[in-house]
């Protein structure tokens, strides 16, 4: 992370375990001070993310998380998408 303009974090999980909290590892959540370590690093997620589990609230509430805006790109991608799905069958 040191050095990093950007932190994309996903986690992974089944089908079967969605939802559930197997297991509570904090050096698998970016925390505040684990940013720190990049160059003023940006923090993206695909969203739905999982709250102090994924991302600490202050990582994703800081002014250097770019979820919401990704979020709202999402809107326009699937639009496209779904254009040329229904243009070109």
């Amino acid at each position: 992370m040191e050095n990093a303009d950007f932190i994309y974090a996903k986690n992974w999980c089944s089908y079967e375990h969605y939802g559930q909290i197997l297991r509570t590892d904090d050096k698998w959540m970016i925390t505040p001070e684990k940013m720190e370590l990049t160059n003023n690093g940006k923090f993206m997620h695909c969203l739905p993310i999982r709250r102090n589990i994924v991302a600490a609230d202050g990582v994703l509430d800081s002014s250097n998380s770019l979820v919401i805006q990704q979020s709202q790109n999402r809107i326009y991608s699937a639009q496209a998408v779904l254009k040329q799905l229904l243009e070109n069958g």
